[in-house]
């Protein structure tokens, strides 16, 4: 009697073993499924040390990707925001925004010993500014409809005089806001700094 209650527990351990073994399998198999159609949207998941810190509770700021041109000596980071609840929204993107003390908050990129690099470039949705200074001359900033919900807006901003030996931007700091489009006072806008910590580059 003792013997089939062993050969019987001794099954049950195999079924439940074997069991495992095929949730493990499908486990692997359906991860490694969601990385390749993650990578096909051009999201590094090779950076799992990068933070993100969003300049609004309301509004997600999402790192996707981070490339260096070793001939023209740049890095773009590529990015995009989520409205996850504000209705009627406008995203403006290198906005002027000041500190406490009234002094301008300019978009940059620092490397691990604190050398900075400034923005050339910027990109939201549709719209680009080439070269970044123009926007402050303009007294203009790029914008763009921001949807309720999941849909997301792409932006991006490349950063000048980085040589390819540098390979991580310690800190990016970005200027961002964001209004409700009905709203006509200036005040009305939430605006902040957006920061991305330990971000790796990928030279080409």
């Amino acid at each position: 009697m003792k013997s089939k209650i062993l050969f019987a527990a001794l099954l049950f351990s195999a079924n439940l073993s074997f069991s495992q073994t095929i949730n493990c399998d499908e486990i692997k198999k359906q991860n490694q499924i969601l990385q390749d159609r993650i990578k096909q949207y051009g999201i590094d998941l090779s950076n799992p040390e990068i933070k993100v810190s969003s300049y609004s509770s309301d509004i997600s700021v999402n790192y996707i990707k981070c490339l260096g041109d070793s001939k023209s000596q740049t890095v773009t980071l590529y990015f995009n925001m989520i409205n996850l609840s504000l209705p009627n929204q406008t995203l403006y993107l290198l906005g002027s925004i000041t500190d406490k003390n009234y002094q301008y908050i300019n978009t940059q990129a620092f490397d691990e010993i604190g050398t900075g690099f400034p923005a050339t470039k910027a990109a939201l949705g549709s719209e680009k500014s080439n070269p970044y200074s123009s926007v402050f001359e303009r007294g203009d900033f790029l914008h763009s409809p921001l949807m309720t919900g999941s849909f997301p807006v792409l932006g991006s901003i490349t950063f000048a005089n980085v040589l390819p030996s540098t390979k991580v931007l310690k800190k990016v700091v970005i200027s961002m806001n964001n209004k409700n489009q009905s709203g006509t006072d200036e005040g009305d806008r939430n605006k902040g700094i957006t920061e991305f910590s330990n971000v790796k580059i990928s030279w080409k």
